[in-house]
């Protein structure tokens, strides 16, 4: 877990990146969460492979925590890692706070109060299969973007939450931000499916 934290933390060992600001790039962050989507942490198989210079980043601006300034140019190599990776860490009988909670659902602790308002997460603690568990159910705009651009698409989180406003795929409950995944993924078909389906840590319905 020590990765885990260090990741979230910001208090990422130095690591080999480019200093430029790409044209188009996804954040580590976005990247991370949209292929790591089945049960496990990728945090520390994927801190392993850029120290080591495998996966390759870039570093975009200065301000904020570290991992906020890293991007992610070269999809293919991305891709690939996540079909080839094998397992994530499991994190079995671990609990999170909400704090790690956002981490790993790349979202805000505001919206992750919004989902345990909703009753989508527990209070207190959250059990790590809770959240691999929500993983399973719901997607976020977010990650419907994220996996766009992966597959060569331009897309943003902003407009695929309103083309999914547009269509009958709408909020699981009030105030909150997620779909139901199953939805979700059959309304966009193959545009997100693209190679996932040989990959361990890719979500399967």
């Amino acid at each position: 877990m020590a990765d885990f934290y260090a990741a979230r933390g910001g208090t990422i060992p130095p690591l080999p990146w480019t200093n430029f600001a790409p044209p188009l790039s996804l954040s580590l962050k976005d990247v991370v969460s949209a292929l790591g989507g089945a049960e496990g942490n990728p945090w520390p198989l994927v801190l392993s492979h850029i120290a080591k210079g495998i996966l390759p980043i870039v570093k975009k601006g200065r301000k904020g925590a570290l991992l906020d300034t890293l991007y992610v140019r070269d999809f293919r190599l991305w891709n690939d890692f996540a079909i080839s990776a094998g397992k994530f860490h499991a994190m079995d009988g671990f609990f999170l706070t909400g704090q790690d909670a956002a981490f790993l659902l790349n979202a805000s602790i505001t919206q992750i109060s919004s989902l345990v308002k909703a009753n989508l997460l527990p209070q207190g603690k959250i059990p790590a299969y809770k959240v691999w568990e929500f993983r399973r159910k719901f997607i976020t705009p977010k990650e419907v973007a994220s996996r766009l651009v992966l597959n060569g698409e331009s897309a943003k989180a902003n407009l695929v939450g309103a083309e999914m406003n547009r269509s009958s795929l709408k909020t699981v409950a009030p105030d909150v931000f997620v779909r139901h995944r199953a939805e979700v993924e059959e309304f966009y078909g193959r545009r997100l499916a693209k190679g996932r389906e040989e990959s361990p840590n890719f979500l399967s319905l």
